[in-house]
């Protein structure tokens, strides 16, 4: 039986990670969608479709993986835009 979460908006994002699991597998998230961001051995979809959930601040799933893994939103942004348009920013 699949069980579904509802997350309630209106809470603390951080309140809903409670234990080292859901904090390692949102960072991997995070940290798999920098990696494909900007890897030349992603197919052009998977660049994008990183890229887009990178880019969507209003992404739920996205401001509770920069909460748990503790880092700062306009750093991730820096760090792709770097990899990906060799910016000097």
């Amino acid at each position: 039986m699949k069980e579904h979460y509802n997350i309630d908006q209106s809470t603390d994002l951080y309140a809903g990670v409670h234990n080292a699991c859901e904090v390692n597998l949102f960072n991997a998230i995070l940290k798999q969608a920098i990696i494909d961001a900007y890897d030349n051995r992603a197919t052009e979809k998977r660049r994008m479709d990183a890229l887009n959930f990178l880019l969507d601040e209003d992404n739920i799933v996205l401001q509770m993986c920069i909460q748990s893994c503790n880092m700062n939103y306009e750093k991730i942004l820096k760090k792709v835009s770097k990899q990906m348009f060799n910016l000097d920013l």
